[in-house]
């Protein structure tokens, strides 16, 4: 009998040991987490709950030797759209098509996406942006980008070279001074769910334009 007593206290105070350390590992885990680790996993979170969208940055212009424009950044539309905010993303679709030369399906799908933020079309002409704000479309927004300009058209496109959206040169003068001529690059911060979805309330879903 007495060995059955001691037993049984013995397999209570290994149980309380267990609690014990069990305790003790989430205690320090949830010290490591919020206070050791709490940039750490803050960002994590941020990164989980937001979207950047890198938009152009302004190019350096390009002049020849008596100081005449040869290569220009000028600052344009581009147009995205916010999905869960679009009605009728048929009807808008098919208003939209015809001003931005882009398929009514493409379109469509892209404004039947659950996304909080989809491109519809990047550097557009003053005409189209003009003609896409009279129709004052609810989730259809505009950010400015810079698209590149060349005055002369193609006189000395061979030497001048030419970009890419991004915009990077691809080849000539564009090319070789490259990194020189690189602007700093903006971004847009989308907001979005645990589940990754667009978040859309009151405020528009692009929060903010950042430039580093």
């Amino acid at each position: 009998m007495a060995d059955q007593e001691k037993w049984v206290r013995i397999r209570i105070g290994f149980i309380a040991a267990l609690f014990t350390l069990a305790y003790l590992v989430v205690v320090v885990h949830a010290y490591q987490i919020q206070v050791s680790g709490q940039s750490q996993w803050q960002q994590r979170a941020e990164k989980q709950h937001s979207r950047i969208i890198p938009v152009s940055p302004q190019r350096g212009a390009i002049y020849d030797s008596n100081g005449e424009a040869l290569a220009l950044s000028l600052e344009v539309d581009s147009v995205y759209a916010v999905p869960k905010s679009v009605e009728n993303p048929e009807g808008i679709a098919a208003k939209l098509s015809g001003i931005l030369d882009v398929p009514q399906t493409v379109l469509r799908r892209k404004l039947s996406q659950g996304n909080s933020f989809v491109w519809l079309k990047r550097l557009i002409s003053p005409q189209q942006s003009e003609a896409i704000r009279a129709l004052e479309i609810s989730g259809i927004e505009f950010v400015k980008e810079h698209r590149r300009f060349y005055p002369n058209g193609g006189i000395g496109a061979q030497v001048i070279g030419f970009t890419g959206l991004d915009p990077k040169g691809l080849e000539g003068l564009e090319l070789s001074y490259d990194e020189r001529m690189q602007g700093q690059p903006g971004y847009l911060l989308a907001e979005k769910d645990a589940l990754g979805r667009g978040m859309v309330g009151d405020e528009l879903q692009v929060l903010s334009l950042i430039h580093i």
